[in-house]
């Protein structure tokens, strides 16, 4: 006869197979004999985790029973020997890829037990992008080109509390700065797949203090007109000063003339051009409105003479509207 003895219990068990022979006449003999059987080899197991993003790392479990080992990761590479080793999976296509991990497994009885198991692999988004320039002067305007790869869709946050979901190509965005330090926003945009995955890409932007020229107006005078400049600019590191008379100035708070030439009222220009220590550059200009002023002038008939002494007074003035005559008698 042909018996098939099972062990399920994981342990070593004997048993013993016994022969009665009778012969005709009644007689009759027992035999013994020891069957030993080692435990059945289930070596089954489960991954964990058995998909996500690539690249994709996963520990291999400990599987109690199991005196030598083989592992067949499915992706060409090494077979691995260790108990529980460590496996990065990885998908460098455009499409989910299964792997088929495969153990052999012997037991320390020297019995073999193939299993095997899956992992799923998506690919994983490249986030990338160009910016067409990585430092400015506030208010910095800088555009932006997405070079992702593989994704879904985006989010970009651009560092100074504000942020994107667009999907455009080309983009831009304004930085403003108004402390008196350089800022640093961290440009940063993470990429999406369908299936979850992500991918995050960082660009610094530098953004310096904005350079704000001004100056307080003078007001308006007759010629010839004298006054210093009361400088309020923000930011300034140099300065130049272009009064529109002709003549300019790098002080910072300069002193200038303006005069009503020929007679004329005049009205001047002044600009006023600082640049930052960063180099930032701004521009400012007012106007000053310059009054012609009169020439007083006359002459006398007599300028000594006997009591009574009358003198002829010609007003001899210019550019005048009205006067006032003091004889200097009282």
């Amino acid at each position: 006869p042909t018996h098939l003895y099972e062990n399920e219990t994981g342990f070593l068990q004997t048993f013993t197979v016994s022969l009665i022979a009778y012969a005709a006449n009644g007689c009759n003999d027992t035999t013994y004999s020891n069957v030993t059987v080692y435990p059945s080899t289930n070596f089954a197991f489960e991954l964990n985790p058995d998909s996500a993003c690539s690249p994709l790392i996963v520990t291999m479990p400990f599987i109690l029973g199991i005196n030598s080992y083989q592992w067949d990761f499915g992706d060409g590479s090494a077979i691995s020997t260790y108990p529980n080793p460590t496996h990065i999976f990885e998908n460098l296509g455009t499409d989910p890829v299964v792997y088929t991990v495969q153990l052999i497994g012997i037991s320390a009885f020297g019995c073999a037990d193939t299993t095997y198991n899956e992992v799923w692999v998506d690919p994983q988004p490249q986030a990338q992008f160009n910016a067409d320039q990585t430092s400015g002067c506030s208010a910095l305007t800088v555009n932006f080109e997405n070079i992702s790869l593989l994704a879904d869709s985006y989010y970009w946050d651009y560092g100074d509390g504000q942020s994107s979901s667009t999907s455009a190509v080309n983009h831009s965005h304004t930085f403003e700065n108004t402390t008196t330090e350089t800022v640093v926003y961290n440009i940063e945009l993470t990429a999406i797949s369908n299936d979850g995955c992500t991918d995050t890409f960082v660009v610094p932007i530098q953004v310096f203090p904005e350079a704000i020229a001004s100056f307080a107006v003078p007001g308006s005078a007759c010629s010839p007109f004298t006054t210093t400049f009361e400088n309020i600019s923000i930011n300034g590191n140099s300065y130049f000063w272009d009064f529109g008379n002709g003549f300019n100035s790098t002080n910072s708070e300069p002193t200038a003339t303006f005069v009503a030439p020929n007679g004329q009222d005049t009205t001047y220009t002044v600009n006023l051009q600082i640049t930052s220590i960063q180099g930032c550059v701004s521009d400012y200009s007012q106007d000053i409105f310059v009054a012609a002023s009169p020439l007083a002038s006359f002459t006398l008939s007599q300028d000594e003479g006997c009591h009574p002494a009358p003198a002829d007074i010609t007003n001899n003035s210019v550019i005048a509207d009205s006067y006032i005559w003091d004889y200097g008698d009282g």
